[in-house]
């Protein structure tokens, strides 16, 4: 699986990208070919597109667990309501 991205947005898989935030190389979201198949399922429409991945990133961060450690407590639904 490869993960990449040009701020040039000249392909769609990069603009689906850009639209759901999935743009820090050290916090990869979804792969290439995740985006590329979710392209074929909504028939290239980037705007649907990118809304099939922002659910699916929102699905990700949803099954995450919330844990405390000491003082520090992390929420990862929080970051699921980001993406609904």
């Amino acid at each position: 699986m490869t993960w990449s991205y040009s701020t040039v947005l000249t392909t769609a898989k990069d603009k689906v990208r850009f639209y759901t935030q999935d743009t820090d190389t050290t916090e990869q979201l979804v792969q290439d070919e995740e985006i590329t198949f979710a392209l074929s399922e909504k028939n290239q429409n980037i705007l649907q597109t990118s809304a099939l991945v922002a659910e699916v990133i929102a699905r990700k961060f949803a099954r995450e667990a919330t844990m405390t450690v000491g003082d520090t407590r992390v929420e990862w639904s929080k970051r699921a309501e980001l993406y609904w």
